[in-house]
């Protein structure tokens, strides 16, 4: 499934005012997400749950839970992929995610060369590396970076950061088999 995958939603920060149903009416007609990626760094692992489960309902897109590997592991037969920030990709150890082995996908959030190394090293299935072209806290990387980055990756690389359908080609001329964000969904 994931050699198909172009285009990764991510859930905008505050699931709380968000209705699975209505998350998923709001994607434009051209831009149907292959994946969706349910992230809210302020809410618990079990409204991530809730809500993956709510769009499980309504879409025919893969899922991920951006959250601990902890919080997966406790867990009896989940059936999301999960989908880790830098901060917890640097704290994972590679044996810890032979308790994961029933997930469908595991990926992470990369930034930088280092954290590009870790992810090649626990061979996930995929990364987003950003920021591409906007980020709020962060220096863009451009996509000469990305390229660089993305040639480094031993896994598939989708590029975030202030993506929109038009960007598509372009990532792909650089590297990535996607794009991935926020406001290009809602």
């Amino acid at each position: 499934m994931l050699w198909k995958v172009r285009l990764i939603a991510i859930t905008p920060n505050k699931l709380d005012d968000l209705d699975p149903q209505e998350y998923i009416k709001s994607f434009p007609l051209t831009n149907n997400p292959d994946l969706i990626i349910v992230r809210d760094t302020n809410a618990s692992f079990a409204t991530k749950l809730e809500f993956a489960n709510g769009l499980r309902k309504f879409s025919k897109a893969s899922i991920s839970i951006n959250a601990k590997i902890n919080d997966f592991a406790i867990q009896k037969d989940i059936s999301f992929g999960l989908h880790m920030n830098a901060v917890e990709l640097n704290r994972v150890k590679n044996e810890s995610l032979q308790n994961l082995n029933t997930l469908s996908m595991i990926s992470a959030s990369c930034h930088n060369i280092e954290e590009i190394n870790k992810a090649n090293f626990i061979s996930l299935d995929f990364v987003l590396v950003s920021p591409v072209l906007i980020d709020k806290f962060n220096p863009k990387l451009g996509w000469k970076n990305f390229s660089k980055l993305a040639a480094q990756c031993s896994s598939k690389v989708f590029a975030l950061g202030g993506m929109n359908i038009l960007d598509l080609e372009i990532a792909q001329k650089h590297g990535a088999q996607g794009i991935a964000g926020i406001s290009m969904f809602t």
